[in-house]
């Protein structure tokens, strides 16, 4: 790792030690921060300090269409546990959650077949419940973690493990890699805890990048997941702790519930092929799903998720193909993409994505969170209401003048109502 940057947006590990005295958040275009006199405290992400991670293969990283958001972590074989203002408003059809050591590097990407916040999870009040889970369209190809026992949390003074994805400080580093570091428990209350990185090179804060990341403790020799992470404070002096939300507390009436329900519905996947051997190194389809070979490891991506067809596609090579290829089109597109009416179009890698926003019941438009189009939901209907001089016909689009109530000439509402009850 590399020295400590001046303050900016970004993803990732960086060493702790020097005083920054700012938050650096976690979405793209993050805002800088207040006056010192009033330490920000806003939703986190990059984890400074510790070192890259390759032996936790339940740490996922969620990514909207191919962007890193947020990270999670697995803990059943179709659940992911992140933090709720990682998915809050988002369509599922953006939603991707990657299994591996480093985004783009060799890994494993299944689609979200829905997401569940927190039923008490409210965005206008700061990080309140801010949990959410996530059903995958298939089971992972990875073990999941074990959960802390309801009612369990961890101990003021306990050291725990901070994981995450994202951009470290060094402008050389590769984007989206998994690290880790250690922290300590510094205080806890029935819903959240909070902690503070522990002396030494091990020593890690999560700042910007890797909201909803797991905080692992350390119990007889295997880790549990006991908290998601979802907030950083900085001081004026350059320190940083970090919150996070308690798993035990939202065990018993919220994740355990949606666990049970995700194991009833997933379908089994089609069996993987025994090796690489089977797959060959153009890959194969079966049915629409698509097996190849990565870092010498058979690796699934289902197409039909994707709303594409697994097909050979270039001379024998197969891959997930949607409806339209294009190159030329796509330099025009790109990855922001555009509306036309309802129907939202964007390009990645090469294809051509459409999906009818207006199908769903909602409209196409521009997200400024992420910097795309999107599908919205659409704006809330103005009630119909008339001046305070005026009389609201009851075909609910029409107002006129109260002076042409009862005046005994021609109705000038559509439906003459204003010429009704109105007595000799």
């Amino acid at each position: 790792m590399g020295p400590m940057p001046a303050a900016r947006n970004g993803r990732g590990l960086a060493r702790v030690g020097a005083a920054l005295g700012v938050w650096l958040g976690l979405a793209a275009g993050c805002a800088s921060a207040p006056a010192a006199s009033a330490p920000p405290r806003r939703a986190v992400g990059e984890i400074r300090g510790g070192g890259r991670d390759t032996t936790r293969p339940a740490v996922v990283a969620l990514l909207w269409r191919t962007s890193q958001q947020c990270s999670g972590t697995l803990i059943a074989p179709e659940v992911v546990l992140l933090a709720a203002h990682c998915v809050h408003a988002l369509e599922t059809v953006n939603l991707h959650v990657f299994f591996g050591d480093a985004v783009d590097g060799p890994g494993t990407t299944l689609d979200v077949a829905e997401y569940r916040e927190h039923p008490a999870y409210d965005p206008t009040r700061f990080l309140v419940n801010d949990i959410a889970l996530i059903r995958l369209s298939a089971p992972a190809p990875v073990p999941p973690v074990a959960l802390a026992l309801p009612g369990v949390g961890p101990e003021r003074g306990a050291v725990v493990r901070l994981a995450g994805f994202g951009v470290t400080e060094s402008a050389t580093a590769a984007r989206g890699e998994k690290k880790s570091g250690l922290a300590r428990v510094s205080s806890t209350g029935a819903l959240t805890f909070v902690v503070s990185p522990v002396e030494g090179e091990e020593g890690a804060v999560a700042l910007s990048g890797d909201s909803g990341g797991p905080v692992l403790l350390s119990s007889d020799g295997a880790e549990v997941l006991v908290g998601v992470l979802d907030t950083t404070t900085s001081s004026i002096f350059g320190s940083f702790t970090n919150g996070a939300a308690r798993v035990d507390a939202y065990r018993a009436d919220f994740i355990d519930p949606f666990v049970a329900g995700a194991a009833a519905s997933t379908p089994p996947p089609p069996p993987l092929p025994v090796g690489c051997a089977d797959v060959g190194d153009d890959g194969r389809c079966e049915a629409d799903v698509l097996y190849y070979c990565d870092g010498g490891a058979v690796q699934r991506t289902d197409c039909g998720a994707l709303g594409q067809t697994c097909t050979v596609y270039t001379g024998t090579v197969s891959g997930c193909v949607a409806a339209s290829r294009s190159s030329a089109v796509c330099a025009d597109l790109g990855a922001a993409g555009r509306c036309d009416g309802s129907v939202l179009s964007w390009c990645q890698d090469d294809v051509i994505h459409e999906i009818d926003c207006g199908a769903r019941g909602l409209m196409c438009g521009w997200r400024e969170e992420v910097a795309a189009s999107d599908c919205l939901d659409p704006p809330a209907e103005t009630p119909f209401a008339c001046a305070v001089d005026e009389y609201a016909c009851v075909d609910g689009t029409t107002c006129i003048p109260i002076t042409a109530l009862c005046n005994g000439g021609t109705p000038d509402c559509p439906d003459g109502d204003d010429e009704l009850g109105c007595g000799p």
